[in-house]
């Protein structure tokens, strides 16, 4: 037998004199226990409210938090498409220097005469068009007929070369003067 520190003698179950642990026995003792477990709840006064909804201050945080997140997520999709955008105007530029080049490596001989071209005249060929638009269409046949019409078809200004990605770039292509001292140029200006 068990005792307490009051002297008073416990009576055993059987179930722990055979043995059984304690959690086995739950089930007979869970309807004497549980009501002991669940929490109890404070009595309310009567001239308090229930809640049942949000308070205008949680309400207007949730909004500004969500503001908050919105915006950040904004900034960042935004700036990627923005990176991207000056990456394709890069590659822009990239294909109409390598379309100038190719042409003027391939203005070796006179089609009319056939005699040799020297350098010096092939410049001037180039830079008898003024415009950056005029010497897009001189040398247009070296690029691709999609890039070449929509390079075209976008570009409103003849001394300013545009596309979709260059306007969402902010920028332009532009083919200055040939320099006697250097090959045709195709700059990436900001607008």
């Amino acid at each position: 037998m068990l005792q307490r520190e009051d002297g008073a003698r416990l009576k055993t179950t059987s179930a722990v004199r055979q043995g059984v642990p304690p959690w086995r026995t739950f089930r007979k003792t869970a309807p004497l226990i549980i009501p002991f477990l669940l929490p109890m709840q404070l009595p309310s006064h009567s001239s308090e409210r229930r809640r049942k909804g949000f308070s205008l201050v949680e309400a207007l945080l949730t909004i500004a938090i969500m503001g908050v997140l919105t915006s950040l997520v904004v900034s960042v999709v935004s700036t990627a498409t923005q990176d991207a955008s000056r990456m394709v105007a890069r590659q822009q530029q990239a294909a109409v220097q390598s379309a100038v080049q190719a042409w003027a490596s391939s203005q070796t001989r006179d089609p009319g005469t056939g005699q040799i071209l020297s350098q010096e005249s092939i410049r001037a060929n180039y830079n008898s068009r003024s415009t950056s638009l005029a010497r897009l269409n001189l040398v247009a046949g070296y690029l691709d007929n999609v890039t070449a019409n929509h390079f075209l078809t976008t570009t409103t200004n003849s001394s300013a070369i545009e596309s979709d990605a260059l306007n969402t770039a902010n920028q332009h292509l532009e083919l200055p003067t040939w320099d006697q001292s250097s090959y045709p140029q195709v700059n990436l200006v900001n607008n």
